[in-house]
């Protein structure tokens, strides 16, 4: 929730509404994922308690600090998926940690055009 709402923050930030909102949209849907698995397997409700993160003034630093965001996060996912119980959560958290890759991959492209 807390990356959606930081996309959201810089597509309107920067005026890239393009490809920041459509990243954003991307998190809401990943969150959408993990809530169903984990409802799934453990029959009861995730909410996660939201987390508030200031954003660096300058847009170039709030692009960099999201940037290496998604690139940890893409790493904690794989060392979860290595670890997972469950083959389903496993595989959902490889698709999560590949799309944290793509979504890092973009940030540089969008750092490049600063």
């Amino acid at each position: 929730a807390q990356a959606q709402r930081t996309y959201r923050t810089l597509a309107r930030r920067t005026g890239r509404r393009g490809t920041l909102s459509s990243l954003a949209a991307e998190k809401e849907r990943q969150v959408r994922r993990l809530k169903a698995v984990y409802f799934l397997i453990s029959g009861q409700r995730y909410a996660p308690v939201p987390e508030v993160v200031p954003l660096p003034k300058n847009s170039a630093s709030a692009l960099r600090e999201q940037f290496r965001w998604e690139q940890m996060e893409a790493a904690a996912l794989m060392d979860a998926a290595q670890v997972a119980a469950d083959p389903c959560l496993g595989q959902l958290y490889r698709e999560l940690a590949e799309e944290n890759r793509r979504h890092a991959d973009l940030l540089r492209r969008q750092l490049e055009g600063v």
